[in-house]
Protein backbone atom coordinates (compact mmCIF):
# COMPACT_ATOMS: atom_id res chain seq x y z
CA UNK A 1 0.00 0.00 0.00
CA UNK A 2 2.80 2.42 0.86
CA UNK A 3 4.62 1.70 -2.42
CA UNK A 4 1.39 2.37 -4.37
CA UNK A 5 0.83 5.71 -2.59
CA UNK A 6 4.43 6.80 -3.28
CA UNK A 7 3.97 5.75 -6.93
CA UNK A 8 0.81 7.92 -7.26
CA UNK A 9 2.51 10.91 -5.61
CA UNK A 10 5.45 10.61 -7.99
CA UNK A 11 3.10 10.61 -10.99
CA UNK A 12 1.42 13.77 -9.66
CA UNK A 13 4.83 15.43 -9.27
CA UNK A 14 5.50 14.88 -12.96
CA UNK A 15 7.67 11.76 -12.98
CA UNK A 16 7.18 9.51 -16.01
CA UNK A 17 5.56 6.12 -15.40
CA UNK A 18 8.79 4.25 -16.27
CA UNK A 19 10.94 6.27 -13.83
CA UNK A 20 8.27 5.86 -11.17
CA UNK A 21 8.22 2.09 -11.73
CA UNK A 22 12.02 1.84 -11.51
CA UNK A 23 12.15 3.89 -8.29
CA UNK A 24 9.25 1.87 -6.89
CA UNK A 25 11.10 -1.39 -7.63
CA UNK A 26 14.27 -0.05 -6.00
CA UNK A 27 12.31 1.01 -2.94
CA UNK A 28 10.55 -2.37 -2.63
CA UNK A 29 13.79 -4.39 -2.96
CA UNK A 30 15.60 -1.99 -0.59
CA UNK A 31 12.93 -2.47 2.08
CA UNK A 32 13.05 -6.25 1.71
CA UNK A 33 16.85 -6.46 1.92
CA UNK A 34 17.06 -3.90 4.75
CA UNK A 35 14.65 -5.98 6.81
CA UNK A 36 16.70 -9.14 6.20
CA UNK A 37 19.96 -7.33 7.01
CA UNK A 38 18.42 -6.04 10.25
CA UNK A 39 17.38 -9.59 11.17
CA UNK A 40 20.89 -10.86 10.41
CA UNK A 41 22.50 -8.19 12.62
CA UNK A 42 20.00 -8.83 15.41
CA UNK A 43 20.53 -12.58 15.19
CA UNK A 44 24.23 -11.84 15.14
CA UNK A 45 26.69 -14.62 15.55
CA UNK A 46 29.63 -15.25 17.85
CA UNK A 47 32.61 -12.94 17.60
CA UNK A 48 35.73 -14.94 16.80
CA UNK A 49 38.84 -13.96 18.76
CA UNK A 50 42.35 -14.74 17.54
CA UNK A 51 45.03 -14.59 20.24
CA UNK A 52 48.81 -14.90 20.03
CA UNK A 53 50.49 -14.74 23.44
CA UNK A 54 53.83 -15.61 25.04
CA UNK A 55 54.02 -16.62 28.71
CA UNK A 56 56.69 -17.90 31.08
CA UNK A 57 54.35 -20.17 33.09
CA UNK A 58 50.87 -21.68 32.70
CA UNK A 59 48.06 -19.30 33.65
CA UNK A 60 44.47 -18.25 33.04
CA UNK A 61 43.62 -15.69 30.35
CA UNK A 62 40.10 -14.22 30.62
CA UNK A 63 37.98 -11.81 28.55
CA UNK A 64 34.88 -10.02 29.86
CA UNK A 65 32.42 -7.92 27.83
CA UNK A 66 29.74 -5.38 28.65
CA UNK A 67 27.57 -2.72 27.03
CA UNK A 68 26.81 0.83 28.14
CA UNK A 69 27.22 1.07 31.94
CA UNK A 70 26.59 -2.57 32.80
CA UNK A 71 28.88 -4.41 35.21
CA UNK A 72 31.31 -7.13 34.19
CA UNK A 73 29.97 -10.56 35.14
CA UNK A 74 31.34 -14.08 35.06
CA UNK A 75 28.49 -15.29 32.83
CA UNK A 76 29.58 -12.71 30.26
CA UNK A 77 33.17 -13.84 30.02
CA UNK A 78 35.36 -16.51 28.43
CA UNK A 79 38.56 -17.94 29.87
CA UNK A 80 41.27 -20.33 28.70
CA UNK A 81 44.49 -21.75 30.06
CA UNK A 82 47.64 -20.47 28.36
CA UNK A 83 50.81 -22.57 28.19
CA UNK A 84 54.47 -21.58 27.67
CA UNK A 85 54.82 -24.03 24.77
CA UNK A 86 51.72 -22.72 22.91
CA UNK A 87 51.32 -19.26 21.38
CA UNK A 88 48.15 -19.33 19.22
CA UNK A 89 44.60 -19.63 20.53
CA UNK A 90 41.11 -19.01 19.15
CA UNK A 91 37.78 -18.75 20.98
CA UNK A 92 34.37 -17.11 20.71
CA UNK A 93 32.73 -14.33 22.66
CA UNK A 94 29.34 -12.59 22.33
CA UNK A 95 28.20 -10.89 19.08
CA UNK A 96 29.44 -7.34 18.52
CA UNK A 97 25.99 -5.88 19.15
CA UNK A 98 26.13 -7.09 22.77
CA UNK A 99 29.20 -5.12 23.87
CA UNK A 100 31.05 -1.87 23.39
CA UNK A 101 33.83 -2.57 25.91
CA UNK A 102 35.94 -5.56 26.82
CA UNK A 103 38.10 -6.27 29.84
CA UNK A 104 41.17 -8.43 29.45
CA UNK A 105 42.64 -10.24 32.45
CA UNK A 106 45.93 -11.33 30.83
CA UNK A 107 47.10 -13.74 33.53
CA UNK A 108 46.32 -14.78 37.11
CA UNK A 109 50.00 -15.03 38.15
CA UNK A 110 52.95 -12.68 38.34
CA UNK A 111 54.91 -13.35 35.19
CA UNK A 112 56.00 -11.59 32.02
CA UNK A 113 53.24 -11.69 29.37
CA UNK A 114 53.44 -10.61 25.74
CA UNK A 115 50.22 -10.29 23.75
CA UNK A 116 51.44 -10.30 20.16
CA UNK A 117 48.00 -10.39 18.58
CA UNK A 118 44.43 -9.93 19.78
CA UNK A 119 41.80 -9.47 17.05
CA UNK A 120 38.02 -9.85 16.90
CA UNK A 121 36.10 -10.85 13.80
CA UNK A 122 32.43 -11.20 12.85
CA UNK A 123 31.28 -11.89 9.28
CA UNK A 124 28.98 -8.82 9.22
CA UNK A 125 31.47 -6.38 10.78
CA UNK A 126 34.98 -5.15 10.15
CA UNK A 127 37.78 -7.03 11.91
CA UNK A 128 38.96 -5.19 15.01
CA UNK A 129 42.65 -5.55 15.74
CA UNK A 130 43.35 -4.57 19.35
CA UNK A 131 47.01 -5.62 19.21
CA UNK A 132 49.22 -4.85 17.38
CA UNK A 133 48.41 -1.31 16.22
CA UNK A 134 50.29 1.60 14.70
CA UNK A 135 49.42 3.83 17.64
CA UNK A 136 49.47 3.02 21.33
CA UNK A 137 46.22 1.47 22.56
CA UNK A 138 44.50 3.38 25.36
CA UNK A 139 44.15 1.05 28.34
CA UNK A 140 41.18 1.97 30.53
CA UNK A 141 40.68 0.92 34.13
CA UNK A 142 44.07 -0.79 34.31
CA UNK A 143 44.97 -2.60 37.55
CA UNK A 144 48.16 -4.37 38.70
CA UNK A 145 49.69 -4.18 35.23
CA UNK A 146 53.10 -3.02 36.42
CA UNK A 147 55.36 -2.03 33.54
CA UNK A 148 53.68 -1.86 30.12
CA UNK A 149 55.44 -1.59 26.75
CA UNK A 150 53.52 -1.24 23.48
CA UNK A 151 54.75 -1.18 19.88
CA UNK A 152 53.36 -1.99 16.45
CA UNK A 153 55.57 -5.07 15.94
CA UNK A 154 55.46 -6.83 19.31
CA UNK A 155 51.97 -5.89 20.56
CA UNK A 156 52.01 -5.30 24.32
CA UNK A 157 54.41 -6.58 26.98
CA UNK A 158 53.15 -6.64 30.58
CA UNK A 159 54.86 -7.45 33.87
CA UNK A 160 51.98 -7.66 36.39
CA UNK A 161 52.54 -6.67 40.02
CA UNK A 162 49.75 -8.98 41.32
CA UNK A 163 47.56 -11.96 40.55
CA UNK A 164 44.56 -9.91 39.40
CA UNK A 165 45.96 -7.80 36.56
CA UNK A 166 43.44 -6.35 34.09
CA UNK A 167 42.73 -3.56 31.63
CA UNK A 168 39.75 -2.36 29.64
CA UNK A 169 39.41 -1.39 25.95
CA UNK A 170 36.66 0.49 24.16
CA UNK A 171 35.32 -1.33 21.08
CA UNK A 172 33.92 0.53 18.05
CA UNK A 173 32.36 -1.92 15.60
CA UNK A 174 31.18 -1.01 12.09
CA UNK A 175 29.56 -2.96 9.28
CA UNK A 176 31.87 -4.58 6.76
CA UNK A 177 32.27 -2.43 3.60
CA UNK A 178 32.05 -5.55 1.45
CA UNK A 179 28.68 -6.36 3.00
CA UNK A 180 27.44 -2.80 2.33
CA UNK A 181 28.70 -2.89 -1.29
CA UNK A 182 27.05 -6.29 -1.84
CA UNK A 183 23.83 -4.96 -0.30
CA UNK A 184 23.75 -2.00 -2.74
CA UNK A 185 24.62 -4.20 -5.73
CA UNK A 186 21.93 -6.79 -4.91
CA UNK A 187 19.38 -3.98 -4.38
CA UNK A 188 20.02 -2.55 -7.86
CA UNK A 189 20.14 -5.99 -9.49
CA UNK A 190 16.96 -7.12 -7.72
CA UNK A 191 15.14 -3.91 -8.71
CA UNK A 192 16.22 -4.38 -12.34
CA UNK A 193 14.87 -7.94 -12.51
CA UNK A 194 11.69 -6.93 -10.68
CA UNK A 195 11.15 -4.09 -13.18
CA UNK A 196 11.60 -6.50 -16.13
CA UNK A 197 9.26 -9.05 -14.55
CA UNK A 198 6.55 -6.44 -13.94
CA UNK A 199 6.84 -5.08 -17.47
CA UNK A 200 6.60 -8.57 -18.99
CA UNK A 201 3.49 -9.23 -16.95
CA UNK A 202 1.91 -5.91 -18.01
CA UNK A 203 2.69 -6.62 -21.68
CA UNK A 204 1.15 -10.08 -21.38
CA UNK A 205 -1.99 -8.62 -19.78
CA UNK A 206 -2.31 -6.03 -22.61
CA UNK A 207 -1.92 -8.75 -25.25
CA UNK A 208 -4.57 -10.88 -23.54
CA UNK A 209 -6.94 -7.88 -23.46
CA UNK A 210 -6.30 -7.24 -27.16
CA UNK A 211 -7.04 -10.86 -28.13
CA UNK A 212 -10.26 -10.83 -26.09
CA UNK A 213 -11.39 -7.64 -27.84
CA UNK A 214 -10.69 -9.20 -31.23
CA UNK A 215 -12.65 -12.35 -30.37
CA UNK A 216 -15.74 -10.46 -29.13
CA UNK A 217 -18.10 -9.78 -32.11
CA UNK A 218 -19.47 -6.28 -32.71
CA UNK A 219 -23.08 -6.69 -31.61
CA UNK A 220 -24.04 -3.20 -32.82
CA UNK A 221 -23.06 -4.01 -36.40
CA UNK A 222 -24.82 -7.40 -36.30
CA UNK A 223 -28.06 -5.90 -34.98
CA UNK A 224 -28.04 -3.17 -37.66
CA UNK A 225 -27.53 -5.70 -40.44
CA UNK A 226 -30.39 -7.83 -39.08
CA UNK A 227 -32.69 -4.81 -39.05
CA UNK A 228 -31.83 -3.98 -42.65
CA UNK A 229 -32.55 -7.59 -43.69
CA UNK A 230 -35.92 -7.55 -41.90
CA UNK A 231 -36.84 -4.23 -43.55
CA UNK A 232 -35.93 -5.60 -46.97
CA UNK A 233 -38.04 -8.73 -46.36
CA UNK A 234 -41.00 -6.61 -45.28
CA UNK A 235 -40.82 -4.44 -48.36
CA UNK A 236 -40.78 -7.48 -50.67
CA UNK A 237 -43.88 -8.96 -49.01
CA UNK A 238 -45.81 -5.71 -49.39
CA UNK A 239 -45.06 -5.58 -53.11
Amino acid sequence: MKVRKIYKKMLKLGFSSQISEIIGCLFAVFLFLSFNLYLAVEAGGPTQVSLSILSEKPGKFQVYWRKDNALYKEDKSTSLMIQPDQTSYSFNIAPFKEFDRIRIDPVDKQQRIQIIKFSMNNYLFNTISVFPQENEVQLLGSYQLGSVVQNKNNGIIIKPTGNDSRFEIKVDSSLNKTIIASFIFITILGAFFLYILLNQRLLKEKKDEATILIQIPNTNKISKSNLLKKQACGNSVET
